[in-house]
């Protein structure tokens, strides 16, 4: 049987539940957090994606406490992140708690006069390139960190460490499609 020493199991517990430390951060407002979500191409009914955008946006804004979510109802994760949402979807309108889809949050970024904490649930849920969130960090200077929302805790990337560090590559997260679960 193994047994961690005290100062090991708190940080390991600081590491997987990191819930509250992430709150937190956001209560002390020194970046606007807003959310994305994407769904891929998939052949589900309108209701079934429309139900599943909700729970995503859900997310989003409760545990995650995003201020503004942003939404891109069709999607794959390889599109470039500075090209999805150029054609308009009116699915958008129909979740509650969008404020637009990618190309608004580009919009937001570009005007945003403070700094941004963008969040999003899996890595595949804004990229699978590493070069794609590099370029989109880089043509949008008010994006200080970029979240990943796994569930149970969450992980921070900052500006620095996805434009000079390796914080890039955890992108890389694919090599094939991911079977939808069954709902």
């Amino acid at each position: 049987m193994w047994f961690l020493v005290q100062e090991r199991q708190d940080r390991v517990a600081r590491n997987l539940f990191n819930k509250h430390i992430f709150i937190e951060s956001v209560k002390t407002g020194e970046c606007t957090t807003i959310g994305y979500a994407r769904k891929s191409h998939t052949n589900e009914s309108k209701s079934t994606r429309l139900r599943l955008l909700k729970s995503m946006t859900a997310l989003l804004t409760d545990p995650c406490r995003c201020r503004k979510v942003y939404v891109t109802p069709f999607c794959t994760a390889n599109t470039p992140l500075l090209e999805q949402g150029m054609k308009r979807n009116t699915l958008t309108k129909e979740i509650r708690h969008a404020h637009g889809d990618m190309q608004d949050l580009i919009s937001y970024a570009k005007t945003a006069r403070g700094p941004i904490r963008l969040v999003v649930i899996d890595y595949a849920g804004l990229t699978t390139s590493p070069q794609d969130l590099f370029d989109f960090v880089s043509s949008l200077p008010m994006i200080m960190f970029v979240v990943i929302y796994h569930g149970h805790r969450f992980e921070s990337f900052s500006r620095e460490a996805l434009l000079k560090g390796d914080g890039c590559k955890a992108f890389a997260c694919r090599n094939a499609p991911v079977r939808p679960s069954r709902q």
